[in-house]
């Protein structure tokens, strides 16, 4: 359905800025189009089985993401894409 489409496109989003930004999960909720963070919440852990700063910690803890400086004093992460 197009709510389901929608609602995958939504925490796809979520997922990428979980782990290429620093962004507060208030500020990535209403990125993607969430106004409630407890429905964004709810909405993320019923598709991934987690909350999103579980999944934030998991991607962290599995070692592919690496902090750089991009000429600002504020770093972030991103990930390394290995062959």
């Amino acid at each position: 359905s197009i709510k389901e489409y929608i609602t995958c496109y939504k925490i796809n989003r979520a997922k990428k800025l979980l782990v290429e930004t620093n962004m507060l999960i208030t500020e990535i909720a209403n990125s993607v189009g969430y106004s409630d963070v407890l429905a964004f919440s709810k909405a993320f852990s019923s598709k991934e089985k987690v909350s999103p700063q579980k999944y934030r910690l998991i991607q962290e803890k599995r070692g592919d993401l690496v902090r750089f400086c991009n000429g600002r004093e504020k770093c972030m992460p991103f990930f390394v894409i290995s062959g």
